[in-house]
């Protein structure tokens, strides 16, 4: 079985398997595959070459299905290949700021600027930090605010 062949089968099984762990994400919310894709074929037809091209840069293991609109369904326009690291950011529940004229999610904040992913995200939610305050307060600097 082919890793294409696990991908697709992945697919229909998100949309259509009421007990898959994770179905109230996909087929429980809505999210559906196109007519054309209950066939493997036309799947691999639409998608073979980009997800050939993905595997030489990126490598197999690293190349995953990725819906670009989230609450959009599975189809060739809103399907690219993507690695898990893009995945993640393509949650419906990333945080995205702007920040210094940018308009980046969280993790890519914490990336760019060499920072704690998970110490950011606790400022915000927990802290109620502004993302300002989040990057710029050194660790050793703050105290935590009262929560209102």
């Amino acid at each position: 079985m082919s890793r294409l062949y696990i991908i697709w089968n992945g697919i229909k099984h998100r949309c259509n398997n009421k007990s898959y762990h994770a179905y109230d994400k996909y087929g429980g919310r809505g999210i559906i595959y196109c007519d054309e894709w209950s066939s493997f074929k036309n799947f691999k037809n639409d998608m073979f070459e980009s997800y050939s091209e993905h595997c030489r840069k990126f490598g197999e293991k690293n190349t995953t299905i990725d819906r670009i609109d989230n609450n959009g369904n599975y189809n060739k326009k809103n399907c690219r290949w993507a690695t898990r690291k893009m995945q993640v950011r393509n949650r419906s529940n990333t945080l995205y700021y702007i920040y210094k004229n940018e308009f980046l999610s969280l993790p890519e904040i914490a990336e760019k600027y060499n920072l704690d992913y998970k110490n950011l995200l606790q400022r915000i939610k927990t802290y109620n930090f502004t993302i300002e305050e989040a990057v710029n307060i050194p660790l050793n600097k703050w105290r935590k605010k009262p929560l209102l």
